[in-house]
């Protein structure tokens, strides 16, 4: 393997300029081979704490499986440390990771996989109880696990589900599990609750109602952010009419499992089937949603009293978002940042134009935010970028990656 370079990178000019935020010619350039196929991002995952930041990338080599997780100083760009464990991992992409000093969490769709930094040791721990895909820091010794999901009761409890587990000891503290407004977005790519100052934070989607719960799982507030929302009084009654709609579907699915028994209803699906459990409807919802409504799509973690808020309006469909920074004890927005290009432009500019920020990405790749600096990641060399049009530098970067594999990189950038 060879050795990682940082790179102070001047094109036309040392900084650029990008409406919410400027990339200032700092990255990180590493040459850990992920792969060549197509699904680069189900291989990889990244996930800051601090100062640093911890690369995951799942390889085969041959017969051979293992994940190499590498810890990146954010200060320098230089790397700490390179672990590699020997595993038979399947094709299932991890959904999220929680970073610890000493440790390191993978979650995957009710699979927790632990990796101890200290002695190198690895550990699967069998978590039946909920398709958990998400997961964040409580305090020095809890993790939260947690899913927002619109399940079907042959697979879970339609709500916010949420487990506390010890880090230190191993072992599952308390599971708890709410109704929630709004769960009938919970398939469009979103995520509506993080962790701040060893409290939880979950928002509603279309109604913007934040719940607070201690370390306990423990309901102690409950607010309405301020939100600028541009019709609120459709927006709540839409969210409203799909919760009744999912809720009562789900009781009375649930309620065939008492007249039928549990092992009917798997043996044979029809007698629980429903159209509201269906990708048609699905589409539906995310169609009308995007077209005529705004929504939440994702909170994430800023520091221990703020979160950073992705909104979407209607209309920005894949193209923007507003992106708020939002104090969860003040219950103020103290910087707001619309229109957040999520998507290449057909003409590149600027360096910003063909390497955006994807706020809206999947968990296990998402930005990571840092004061008044972002890093995200790329698996496009950045070396090759050159004003032009998209198209073309598609191109140059297809025939890289043909030559050299996929390979990650790091950017730096600042908050405007």
């Amino acid at each position: 393997m060879k050795f990682p370079t940082l790179i102070l990178f001047a094109l036309l000019s040392s900084t650029y300029m990008f409406g919410q935020y400027k990339w200032d010619g700092k990255m990180y350039l590493d040459k850990t081979i992920i792969g060549a196929d197509e699904r680069p991002h189900q291989k990889i995952g990244l996930k800051g704490f601090g100062d640093k930041m911890r690369l995951y990338i799942k390889q085969k080599t041959g017969d051979k499986k293992q994940i190499i997780i590498e810890e990146l100083n954010l200060n320098n760009f230089t790397v700490c440390k390179t672990d590699s464990i020997a595993f038979d991992w399947d094709e299932m992409p991890y959904t999220n990771y929680v970073a610890l000093d000493q440790k390191d969490f993978l979650i995957s769709f009710g699979r927790l996989q632990a990796y101890d930094r200290r002695n190198g040791k690895y550990a699967s721990i069998d978590l039946d109880t909920i398709n958990y895909n998400d997961g964040c820091k409580i305090n020095d010794s809890l993790i939260l696990l947690g899913s927002t999901s619109s399940y079907h009761p042959a697979d879970g409890f339609a709500g916010l589900n949420m487990t506390s587990f010890n880090s230190k000891t191993m072992k599952v503290v308390k599971t708890r599990q709410y109704q929630f407004e709004g769960i009938g977005l919970a398939h469009m790519g979103v995520n509506w609750f993080t962790g701040a100052g060893g409290h939880i934070y979950a928002i509603t989607p279309m109604s913007g109602i934040v719940y607070e719960f201690d370390a306990n799982l423990e309901l102690v507030g409950k607010k309405n952010a301020p939100i600028p929302w541009t019709n609120a009084t459709e927006n709540i009654k839409f969210e409203h009419k799909l919760d009744v709609l999912i809720y009562n579907e789900w009781h009375r699915l649930r309620n065939l499992y008492a007249k039928y028994g549990k092992d009917s209803i798997h043996k044979n699906r029809a007698l629980a089937t429903s159209e509201y459990y269906s990708k048609n409807y699905d589409a539906f919802v995310s169609d009308t949603v995007r077209k005529a409504f705004e929504y939440v799509e994702k909170m994430l973690p800023y520091n221990d009293s703020m979160v950073v808020i992705s909104f979407c309006r209607k209309g920005y469909a894949f193209k923007y978002r507003d992106v708020f920074l939002y104090n969860v004890r003040s219950n103020q927005i103290t910087k707001q940042m619309p229109t957040w290009s999520i998507t290449k432009k057909d003409t590149c500019n600027q360096f910003e134009d063909y390497f955006p920020i994807y706020i809206s990405n999947d968990l296990n790749i998402a930005p990571y935010f840092k004061g008044d600096k972002i890093y995200y990641y790329t698996v496009y060399n950045p070396q090759l970028f050159t004003p032009g049009l998209k198209k073309e530098l598609d191109k140059i970067n297809a025939e890289d990656i043909s030559k050299n594999n996929y390979q990650w990189h790091l950017l730096e950038y600042r908050l405007q």
